[in-house]
């Protein structure tokens, strides 16, 4: 029995190896450069995606580079990487999850809850970090000096269960110079140490491609989240054109036509009295010498109304001037009477 168990342990034990590589080349194939067999990462960004988005949720990635021990801080930094890679192609809505089963409570509500079909989502993403190695500096590609990360990335239906495509990425460089892609976003505090180096150069090439790699195997009906379209404003209305005010001709004066010419007489006495009126009972105002020149304004019986040359206007009575002589030039002239 002891010989038999001998020879049967390294037959066991060939037997899972062999099991083993069979089930890692089925799940994870070997690995190949995403941008051979999709759009590469900056070719999807120029497209300037503007349709509908899916929702997907990105399981948080656990570094497994070492055997035997399971990472989740550099695992957070490529999760994040990766959320930031997604939205900037503007066709998902990212969620993190910390694991399956906390998706998959999500995605089973309660009867109560009120939670909506379209709210559900439509793609996981999950995967760890197989490889991470840190190149030396200065030395060559085959001595150790290439940096490179490979992470196994899954995309399934979590409605179904389905996984819909799995892939095994690996970035690579030996140096940071032509690193044009800024895939990621900011490098995340955990990585920091690795900031302008090879090893972050690595880092987004993963990042870079795995996001091609989902975009790629993402299925046209996940894509049903219509984007906002805000109200169109109404076309404004075209400027109204203001006439330059025309100032209004001034109105017409009115033309007051000349006042006919005073008929002219002059006072025939030696001294006249001035009255306020055409009666002999009215208030004497001033008097005037014989030759004084009157307008005759009215005649109003045996007085008449005057002006004098410095416009004064009072009543004097007719027989002192000469429009009595001028009325009957054959009578004798009057007797002159103090009036």
């Amino acid at each position: 029995m002891r010989k038999l168990f001998i020879i049967a342990l390294p037959i066991t034990l060939i037997l899972i190896s062999m099991s083993c590589s069979t089930v890692d080349q089925v799940i994870h194939p070997d690995e190949k450069s995403a941008s051979a067999t999709w759009p590469t990462y900056e070719q999807i960004l120029e497209e300037n995606y503007k349709g509908p988005k899916a929702r997907i949720a990105i399981i948080r990635f656990i570094d497994k580079s070492v055997r035997g021990q399971e990472n989740s801080q550099a695992g957070d930094g490529v999760t994040e990487m990766l959320r930031q890679a997604m939205l900037a192609t503007n066709r998902y809505i990212v969620q993190i999850q910390k694991s399956s089963a906390e998706l998959s409570r999500g995605q089973n509500p309660g009867d109560n809850s009120q939670n909506k079909k379209e709210d559900e989502i439509d793609l996981s993403i999950e995967g760890f970090i197989k490889e991470f190695k840190q190149g030396i500096a200065g030395a060559g590609e085959k001595s150790g000096g290439a940096s490179y990360i490979t992470l196994m990335v899954t995309v399934t239906n979590p409605r179904t269960n389905q996984i819909l495509a799995t892939e095994r990425i690996r970035g690579k460089a030996t140096d940071f110079g032509g690193m044009v892609g800024k895939g990621g976003g900011k490098l995340p505090e955990v990585f920091k140490d690795f900031s302008k180096t090879p090893m972050e150069k690595a880092i987004r090439i993963a990042i870079e491609d795995s996001t091609s790699f989902i975009v790629a195997k993402t299925p046209p009906e996940s894509y049903r989240v219509l984007p906002v379209t805000l109200p169109k404003e109404p076309p404004k209305p075209p400027p109204v054109k203001v006439q330059p005010e025309v100032p209004l001709p001034p109105p017409p004066t009115a033309v007051i036509p000349p006042s006919p010419p005073l008929r002219m007489t002059q006072v025939a006495w030696d001294n006249v009295n001035l009255r306020e009126g055409p009666g002999a009972n009215y208030k004497v105002i001033g008097n005037v010498k014989k030759g004084t020149s009157l307008g005759i304004l009215e005649m109003k019986g045996n007085w008449l109304h005057v002006r004098l040359e410095d416009g004064t206007e009072a009543w004097v009575i007719k027989s002192a001037t000469s429009e009595a002589s001028n009325a009957s030039p054959s009578a004798p002239p009057p007797k002159p009477m103090p009036m």
